[in-house]
């Protein structure tokens, strides 16, 4: 541009020109830093970034079988606690368990020989083996915590609308926590004809996740 106190519209155009040049430049470069900023806070919530629950299964003294139910159970304020199930009863009389003092005496009381109450998962018998592909042989040594793991998992997979079937081969990881080896002091008392190779992985605590992978056929993480 010259030093002319009018300059000529040429002149003029040429430097608008070099200025919306140098805008889009600095556009271009304000969107590449907010593409970069936005990748960063994107690593930053994903190493961050709490676990969602989108679905859930469950088991839970109180007769709470799906989250509704178990909703309800808890704006209630009911107990889970309760007296041993009728069917357990009758396994315990068949076993021949006494439940009175070791010299015959009840202790005192209407039902000092009832057995005390506790939190009970109701129906852990009504388990579907082959729906799960387990053999109807290998089936009694299962602890009943693997069955629990089975049937949960699927409940809650239904109850996030997850399709199975979009989930095999791929590269989903399954975690769990177990506990408790009442199950394995159970088996103690099996008669020698009744001790099966199905009770090494039927009772192993660190098979219920494997358990679970090889059914859905995930190849994460286990």
């Amino acid at each position: 541009m010259s030093d002319a106190p009018n300059p000529t519209a040429a002149e003029l155009a040429a430097v608008l020109a070099d200025l919306r040049s140098k805008e889009e430049m600095l556009r271009n470069k304000e969107e590449t830093l907010r593409s970069k900023e936005e990748a960063l806070a994107d690593l930053e919530r994903e190493k961050y970034e709490p676990i969602a629950i989108v679905g859930m299964g469950l088991r839970v003294p109180g007769g709470n079988n799906d989250v509704d139910t178990f909703a309800r159970f808890l704006r209630e304020g009911r107990s889970g606690v309760g007296p041993l199930p009728a069917d357990e009863r009758r396994q315990l009389a068949q076993d021949g368990v006494d439940r009175e003092g070791e010299d015959g005496a009840s202790g005192g009381g209407e039902h000092a020989g009832d057995p005390p109450p506790g939190g009970f998962v109701r129906d852990i018998d009504r388990f579907d083996a082959a729906f799960f592909g387990v053999s109807p042989k290998e089936a009694p040594y299962i602890d009943p915590q693997q069955r629990l793991a089975l049937q949960t998992a699927w409940e809650a997979l239904e109850h996030a609308g997850i399709d199975p079937v979009s989930l095999r081969h791929g590269d989903t990881g399954v975690f769990m926590g177990v506990t408790t080896l009442d199950y394995i002091f159970e088996s103690t008392d099996l008669a020698p004809a009744d001790v099966d190779g199905y009770l090494a992985p039927g009772l192993t605590h660190s098979a219920v996740s494997g358990r679970l992978s090889y059914f859905l056929g995930l190849r994460g993480p286990t």
